[in-house]
């Protein structure tokens, strides 16, 4: 069985100007939503605003027969552990972005959709991000933005997320038939405690 996750989340903290370890963890990082789904299931959407993440999803991150997916793991993660206090074995995680990287395509997402041909997300969700997901610019009479002040830009917000696990989902699906690119002849993987 497979849950398929992707968190937009609020922070002061620069997500560009530090690592992902330093961003999860900092006290004023939020998560605003969750994007989830299972294996080929219609993703979902939970926000805390609206109560307890739902006993299916919190069943999975804790079930070790679940494989959990993302597109650039190491935020799930971080997410999962310093936000919900759930502590998920590394092992679990199975990295889209990762199996991208392996198969000879570029870092970013729409990047690897525009390569390989499938639907890219929609442009609005950057501007979106941009919108909810740190403060707003000091010129502004609002400290941040939200459901409170941008209640259409939320519901959109809401949908963008969603659309996220489905898109990073389809991606995954079609690396599953891509083999890996085999190292370069002369290439060796160096061993823990060795040197070149």
């Amino acid at each position: 069985m497979e849950l398929h996750l992707d968190y937009e989340t609020y922070s002061e903290v620069d997500i560009k100007k530090t690592t992902t370890s330093v961003y999860t963890s900092a006290p004023t990082t939020e998560i605003l939503m969750l994007g989830w789904a299972y294996d080929d299931n219609t993703s979902q959407l939970w926000e805390p605003r609206l109560g307890p993440l739902p006993d299916e999803v919190l069943q999975g991150l804790m079930n070790p027969s679940v494989t959990l997916k993302a597109f650039n793991a190491g935020f799930e993660d971080g997410i999962t552990r310093h936000k919900l206090g759930v502590d998920v074995n590394y092992q679990r995680w199975d990295d889209t972005q990762i199996k991208a990287l392996s198969r000879g395509f570029p870092a970013k997402l729409d990047d690897v959709l525009k390569a390989i041909g499938l639907p890219t997300k929609e442009k609005e969700g950057g501007q979106l991000i941009n919108l909810f997901c740190s403060p707003a610019p000091k010129n502004h009479k609002a400290d941040r933005y939200d459901w409170t002040n941008r209640p259409e830009q939320w519901r959109k917000f809401g949908s963008y997320c969603r659309q996220d696990v489905t898109v990073e989902r389809n991606l995954d699906r079609w690396l599953d038939h891509v083999q890996q690119r085999p190292r370069p002849p002369g290439i060796v993987r160096l061993q823990a405690g060795s040197t070149p």
